[in-house]
């Protein structure tokens, strides 16, 4: 598996490549029981509560840490183009918080693309995160993201073995 991440502006990119199918990628990221196998950085696991698989559907993912605590997150599907493409928004949530309103000071309004790229057992995977600000993406790389997320493709790659 090779990898390969840059920021620019107001994207993160984040690329990776796997040695299997690309039906097999796109199924462990699309599926919610195998979302729950790998989802999350190390030392987290995350439980899948709506996933309305289609455009403008809705989805949300709790990711729990170690002590149980919840890190909610949610987005609406803005396209899927089978084995190939996902673009959904992304938000953070408050599990502290009924109407799941991002706690303060946490980027909002993030836009996450995902191309993936298959040659027969080969696949590569295109992760764009845009924010709505250059100061958003520097928040959301101060918080992890890009270690988190590399982290995540890191448990993909175990799990698909």
């Amino acid at each position: 598996m090779t990898d390969q991440t840059k920021s620019n502006g107001k994207e993160i990119v984040i690329a990776k490549t796997f040695d299997t199918s690309r039906q097999k990628v796109w199924d462990a990221w699309t599926k919610p029981d195998q979302i729950e196998q790998w989802w999350g950085p190390r030392g987290f696991t995350t439980r899948v509560d709506e996933m309305n698989f289609e455009p403008g559907g809705k989805w949300t993912y709790v990711m729990l840490d170690e002590e149980e605590n919840e890190y909610p997150s949610e987005g609406i599907f803005k396209e899927i183009s089978e084995g190939k493409r996902l673009v959904t928004t992304d938000e953070f949530g408050n599990s502290d918080n009924n109407d799941n309103a991002a706690p303060e000071g946490l980027p909002t309004g993030m836009v996450t693309t995902v191309d993936f790229n298959g040659n027969g057992d080969t696949t590569s995977v295109n992760i764009s995160i845009m924010h709505q600000s250059v100061e958003d993406r520097e928040k959301h790389e101060e918080m992890g993201v890009v270690d988190g997320f590399n982290q995540q493709l890191d448990k993909l790659a175990e799990y698909l073995d």
